[in-house]
């Protein structure tokens, strides 16, 4: 067991744009970046994350049943470093996917909005760099230890 402190800085920005045209619905755009630094209070050795994510709403269907369904793209990377700042890991890609949103007879009002149950879907698995089947403890352990 690693006895840890966790820091944490992180910035997100959002807007909410109405594009004009037919289409009344408001388009979501996040963007965020941040530093996650773990540090090992046994050997001060520090692991740290550092992550840019960039979220979008590209295409809003009307349903016409009440719902819409949006389409939307997530990319972003995370970046690891060791005790020494030196690169260990990095996570990053972008993929695609679909919601479809109850706006309960306010399209241009969001604050009512209501996720359809089960409608998330992966529209394009994720490109890139993935970190899978890693243990986050061990990694903790092995890059904040002499």
């Amino acid at each position: 067991m690693v006895r840890t402190r966790q820091d944490v800085d992180i910035h997100v920005s959002f807007l909410l744009n109405q594009r004009g045209g037919p289409n009344v619905f408001p388009y979501y755009r996040e963007s965020a970046s941040g530093r996650v630094i773990f540090t090992n209070l046994d050997t001060g050795g520090t692991y740290t994350n550092s992550s840019t994510v960039n979220n979008r709403d590209d295409k809003i269907v009307d349903n016409g049943d009440g719902t819409i369904t949006i389409v939307a793209q997530a990319s972003g990377a995370d970046r690891w470093t060791d005790k020494n700042g030196r690169l260990v890991l990095v996570d990053s890609g972008t993929f695609r996917y679909s919601i479809a949103i109850d706006y309960h007879g306010t399209p241009g009002d969001v604050s009512d909005d209501t996720e359809v149950p089960d409608s998330f879907t992966i529209v394009r698995d994720s490109t890139g760099r993935n970190i899978i089947d890693r243990n986050f403890c061990d990694d903790l352990y092995e890059f904040t230890s002499p």
